[in-house]
Order: C-alpha cells, then sequence, then structure tokens
C-alpha cells in the first residue's frame, strides 16, 4: 500500500502536466481564516500561479470560536474544531501547505522570507513574486507575577485547548475556576466549566462584562442573567498577581483591592495583540501597537506585499476609524480580497469595505449581541443621538415559546439615522442583530423601519416585528408624541432638579407595583382607571412616567399630554432597565411572570 507521501508525489507529478509554465510564485503567511481564504481565492482566480502557505503550528485550520465548546462537551469530538487540512488544500487546489513552518524575517527589499521549519529544526530561506501576511493574533498576558504557573492557561489556539483538556484529564479535583476577562470566551468558557461542576468566578477590571461592545446597561442586563446561573462576577478589579501553593501550582489569584480567590485552574483572557514581532526590520509600515498599515486594497506600502486578518485594522463605517477587530468574519473576508487582488490588475482590485463590528455571543442559553455604535461610542464620536429601550415578543404571544428579547436602539437626532443596535434573549437576537446591521450599512432611518416589510410567521415573528417596534417607539419620539428618557437621564434629571420638585408615576398595577418599583414614585395603575385617578398629580411638575418594559409608560403619557401635562418623560425600557443589578428578580417573580404589550 502506498504511503500517503507517495500518493502527494504521484498527484503532483500529474499535476505538474497542468502547471507547465507557472507566472508567479506567491506565498502565504499564516492559515486559519485570513490565509486559507487568500489561498483558495487566489486558486479560484488563477490556475497559473504557485501557491505556498507557511503555518507555523501544525494545524492548518481550526475554529477559535468553537474552543470552549469543547472543554464542557457541547462539541465531544475535537477534531471536529479542525476546518481544513493540509492534505486537502493540496488534493482540491494544488497548494502546498507547509505546517510547523514559523516565519521568522521578511526581506520585503529582496522578496525574500526567512523560515524555520520546527520539524526539521533548520531554517530555510525562500523567494516569492507576492507575499500575504495573515499570521493572527496571540494571547496577550501581562507582566502579573506567576502568570506562567501550569496551571494557568490562555485559549486562543488547539494547542491551548489540548493544554487544559490534558490538565483536566490528570486532575480529577478541579472545582474552583477563575477567568480574567469577561470577553466573549471569558463567557463561553465559563458555561463550558460550569457544565463540568466547577464553582466559576470571573474577574475583569472594566465594570461591565463585554465592554467593548455593550453599553453598561445592557452590560447589565445581561450579566443578571448569567448571575442566575450561578456564575460570580467580580468587576472593575483586576489581577495583580497569583500566588503559588507547595506543589508549584498556582492556587489563588490576589486582586487589585486586596481580595483573594482560591483556585485550582485558572483561564486568563486578556485579549489579543497582532503577531508581527517577525516584522521588524522587514521594511514594512508598521504602527506602534504592531498593526500592519494597509490602504483599502488591503496592499502594504510594497506593491507586491498584502496584508489581512487580525493584523489589519478595519476602517469602522459610522465613524470612519480605523480599530482592531479579532473576529473571524473580517478576517475570512479580508483574506479573500487579498489573494483575489494579488493575482488581478491594479485596475481589477476589490476594496475591503468599513465594517460595523457587529457581534454576538452566547452563553447559558442567552444570546446578547451589538452592531454598529454604542452609546459610548457616540458620544466619543460626536453623535447627537437618542435610546429607544424595549421588550418586544419574539414572536406572537399565542405561539409557545414567546418571550421578550430586550432590544435597543440607538438612532440620530432629527434625521433618525439608524447608529446602532443590542439585543438580549434566548433566540433570534443575531436576525436582530443582522437587520440593524443591513439597516446601517444601507444608510437606513427609523422612519424606513416604521413599516419595513419583514417575515411574518407565528413561529418566527409577530405582525410588528422587534425591528419595527423598535423603530416605531423612535418615530414616536422624533414626531414628538412621546419625550422618552433613559434611565441614566432620568437620574441626573432627578438629581439636578430635587426630587422634592419632581414626580415618578409608576402605571403598573398594584401587585407589580408592591413586588419592585422606584424609591417614592406615585403608583396609579394604568389599566384601572387611570384617567379619574390622574387628578392626584401636578400637571405643572415635572413628571415621570415608567412602567415594566415602555408600553403602558407610552400611553400614560399619551394620556396626560392630553390633559395638560407640558413636562412630560417616559422612562424607556421601564422598570426591567431601571433596576439592572435585580433584573434577575423582576423577571423572575413567578414562573408565569411575563411582560405583556397590550
Amino acid at each position: 500500500m502506498l504511503s500517503n507521501l507517495t500518493k502527494l508525489n504521484g498527484i503532483s507529478s500529474k499535476f505538474s502536466g497542468i502547471f507547465r509554465n507557472f507566472t508567479s510564485k506567491i506565498f502565504i503567511i499564516g492559515g486559519n481564516a485570513g490565509g486559507c481564504s487568500a489561498g483558495a481565492k487566489i486558486r479560484r482566480t488563477s490556475e497559473d500561479v504557485d501557491i505556498t502557505i507557511l503555518e507555523k503550528s501544525q494545524f492548518l485550520s481550526w475554529a477559535n470560536c468553537g474552543l470552549p465548546y469543547h472543554l464542557g462537551g457541547t462539541i465531544p469530538n475535537r477534531d471536529n474544531l479542525l476546518l481544513s487540512t493540509a492534505e486537502k488544500f493540496w488534493e482540491e487546489m494544488r497548494i502546498d501547505v507547509k505546517t510547523g513552518n514559523e516565519a521568522i524575517q521578511v526581506m520585503c527589499d529582496e522578496n525574500k522570507i526567512k523560515v524555520y521549519d520546527h520539524n526539521v529544526k533548520k531554517s530555510v530561506i525562500y523567494d516569492y513574486d507576492k507575499l500575504i501576511i495573515s499570521p493572527g493574533s496571540y494571547s496577550f498576558a501581562p507582566p502579573i507575577k506567576n502568570i506562567y504557573a501550569p496551571n494557568i492557561f490562555s485559549l486562543k489556539t488547539i494547542n491551548d485547548l489540548d493544554k487544559i483538556m490534558f490538565f483536566l484529564s490528570k486532575h480529577s479535583g478541579i472545582k474552583k475556576v477563575v477567568i480574567c476577562g469577561a470577553g466573549a470566551i471569558g463567557l463561553e468558557s465559563a458555561e463550558n466549566f460550569m457544565k463540568l461542576g466547577c464553582e466559576v468566578t470571573i474577574v475583569d477590571m472594566e465594570e461591565n462584562i463585554l465592554p467593548r461592545a455593550l453599553d453598561k446597561d445592557f452590560a447589565k442586563y445581561y450579566q443578571a442573567f448569567l448571575e442566575k446561573k450561578g456564575l460570580k462576577f467580580l468587576m472593575g478589579n483586576a489581577a495583580s498577581s497569583f500566588e503559588l501553593g507547595k506543589n508549584g501550582y498556582a492556587n489563588k489569584v490576589v486582586l487589585n483591592d486586596g481580595q483573594e480567590i482560591d483556585f485550582d485552574l485558572a483561564l486568563v483572557s486578556f485579549g489579543s495583540r497582532p503577531n508581527t514581532r517577525f516584522l521588524a526590520n522587514s521594511g514594512l509600515d508598521i504602527d506602534k501597537q504592531g498593526f500592519l498599515n494597509v490602504d483599502e486594497h488591503l496592499q502594504t506600502n510594497y506593491p507586491n506585499v498584502f496584508g489581512c486578518g487580525d493584523i489589519v485594522l478595519c476602517e469602522y463605517l459610522l465613524t470612519k476609524n480605523k480599530a482592531p477587530n479579532f473576529l473571524a468574519g473580517p478576517a475570512n473576508k479580508m483574506g479573500r480580497i487579498a489573494g483575489y487582488n494579488s493575482v488581478v490588475k491594479k485596475e481589477d482590485r476589490l476594496k475591503f469595505k468599513p465594517i460595523l463590528g457587529t457581534f454576538a455571543v452566547e452563553a447559558f442559553g442567552i444570546g446578547c449581541a451589538k452592531t454598529g455604535l454604542n452609546e459610548t461610542e457616540c458620544k466619543k464620536n460626536n453623535y447627537s443621538y437618542e435610546v429607544a429601550v424595549g421588550f418586544p415578543l419574539n414572536h406572537v404571544e399565542y405561539m409557545p415559546g414567546a418571550f421578550s428579547v430586550a432590544s435597543k436602539l440607538i438612532y440620530e437626532k432629527g434625521t433618525g439615522k439608524i447608529l446602532g443596535g443590542q439585543f438580549c434573549g434566548p433566540d433570534g437576537v443575531d436576525k436582530r442583530n443582522d437587520v440593524i446591521a443591513t439597516a446601517i450599512t444601507g444608510g437606513m432611518t427609523v422612519f424606513d423601519f416604521e413599516q419595513i416589510d419583514l417575515t411574518y410567521c407565528p413561529q418566527y415573528g409577530a405582525p410588528k416585528d422587534v425591528v419595527c417596534q423598535m423603530s416605531m417607539i423612535a418615530c414616536d419620539s422624533l414626531r414628538g408624541l412621546s419625550k422618552n428618557i433613559s434611565y441614566k437621564d432620568f437620574l441626573n434629571k432627578v438629581e439636578e432638579l430635587g426630587q422634592e420638585n419632581v414626580q415618578v408615576v409608576d402605571v403598573m398595577t398594584p401587585k407589580e407595583y408592591d413586588f419592585l418599583h422606584f424609591p417614592n414614585s406615585i403608583n396609579i395603575d394604568y389599566e384601572n382607571n387611570f384617567r379619574e385617578d390622574i387628578n392626584k398629580l401636578d400637571p405643572n411638575m415635572p413628571t415621570f412616567i415608567y412602567c415594566k418594559a415602555g408600553w403602558r409608560g407610552y400611553r400614560a403619557y399619551r394620556i396626560l399630554k392630553a390633559n395638560g401635562f407640558k413636562n412630560l418623560y417616559n422612562i424607556t425600557g421601564g422598570i426591567r432597565f431601571m433596576t439592572q443589578d435585580k433584573a434577575e428578580d423582576c423577571l423572575n417573580q413567578d414562573p408565569n411572570f411575563k411582560f405583556d404589550f397590550k
């Protein structure tokens, strides 16, 4: 029986008749999302080029985003995370993949790469006609004492995953896990460690989870669900050192405020850095953060060298600023464009278009998604904006499985141009997030979305879908039918005017009011003689209305407005967004608790 090598050599010999004369030799540094996409696109575009991919690890392409799910057995077969192989790339596309080959120096003026082959422990120099650089990023580890202890891990590669799984297989008594970093990897890993029966605590120096994506109020809302599942958080408190036990393993983390947390295993997820250190002295234009500068065609300052993936800054559509994006979506698209542009005429090159930073994460069955700008980004970029918060049902209420989708829509004052969206719920948040991403890309406004014709089917949506209802809230505000105010702006107003100079009106039922209400608020039940009872209120005082989620508050607002109340506000999102720290109580006061939208 022929060996694999003999088989490949036979294929190569047969194939060489097709490629009699290569027009150019293209090297790609790095596999995975960017490099593999580049190589595949080159081959689909041209049969006349010699393509070689150099990959430092022994794995050509793996699912970074799937790594946490093997920890807890959601993805039981580790090999399912391997997306492609060197053999497959050769058999299907005649692309030569050299795994275990690390580019250690690039000499752009000479069109040469110095490569260290870990398989044979020697260096070799290759010539190239075109070069695509996509080595990805590495897990950042700050200089914290004992951070390299043998039971402290990162999780970015298959090798990282294998190390954790081997450790777990040899240490059956792992009960306490500390995760440093409340980003997506941290949350997803926490869920999977908890599936193994571990007690998990997440520590982060930021005040809220997913700090680069979500606003604080929305993050607090999502965090409340995760805490209800048993996940513990210590936010606004960074790790300052790890302490070692007698066996040489770390056994506690010391925080900035002096708190100490015992653990058996720690995962550090502080973020990523571009893997461009080997490009020093290459002649390539690299910024102070280590990112490779490219133009809109992904070309570097050398016309025959292109860059893509994690090492390249992305332009963001609404700010025109360039910033990192370490997600597979942009990396795959960049790889495709870099590959295409490396083999076509200059006038035929494609542009890599600005992105939105569209993002989603899921933990414990609850998804959270964001696209476009959040409020912090709006302020930083001088957008004059308004916010609508609501809890529309994912589909019609009479269909089993109906639930509220926490929704936040950010739009420009005056024009109604959609700037951003955030969504949270058990299902369908990705769908709504993608619709808003499409709207932002198309420059659409909430007025366009007020009547947009989206799919209606009882199992999938409602006649007025989530995004339509959110746009209606925004349109009512822009037309002056309701003066919406966010909870934090409401608190600022109360502080500015003084509690004694405002009236806060709770329009929920007495039962709901007794369960949870804003201090010193006046309860007038919207559903029971509301019009008759408004004489309890002073029409001349600044008046702030709230209900569970905003819908009854809006109707009460219209009634009070018609009865001469002038200085009137509806707190968007209602009590659900007024009590982020107690959101889990508000959501689960009894098994049948629902937020109605009558």
